[in-house]
């Protein structure tokens, strides 16, 4: 699945949700609120480090690489690992096999937010469980 991280208003958010709806694509919309892009978040260091290098909006955000295909009755394993300490942003990176064949690799990304949808810290007791798993 497609994310589409963009400001509502943005003409450039629109057109790609419209490529997006117009291809049948499955996506989400991840909406920055305006007080966030007024303020300029979109040209913050971690925006530019965690999202996009350039500093602008839309992100379209998708990871997925098929090597090989699969068939209905094929016994398939996912293998789901998260290679990094997450803070405001979980990264999940998957491969999935077919015996000893790898047949797709993929990762989503993923992160805290609060009730108006802002990025937040994760509950401490996640945090904890974490700082534990990547010492």
């Amino acid at each position: 699945m497609y994310k589409l991280h963009a400001f509502a208003q943005s003409g450039n958010t629109y057109k790609v949700a419209l490529l997006l709806q117009a291809l049948r694509q499955p996506w989400t919309a991840i909406h920055l609120p305006f007080e966030e892009f007024a303020k300029g978040i979109q040209r913050s260091d971690s925006w530019r480090q965690d999202m996009n290098p350039m500093g602008e909006i839309p992100v379209l955000e998708v990871g997925a690489k098929f090597i090989r295909p699969a068939v209905y009755d094929d016994n398939l394993t996912i293998v789901v690992t998260m290679r990094e300490k997450p803070l405001l942003r979980i990264r999940l990176e998957y491969e999935v096999f077919r015996g000893e064949e790898l047949l797709a690799t993929g990762f989503s990304a993923h992160a805290f937010c609060d009730l108006t949808g802002r990025p937040t810290r994760p509950p401490p007791t996640f945090a904890e469980r974490m700082a534990a798993k990547f010492q």
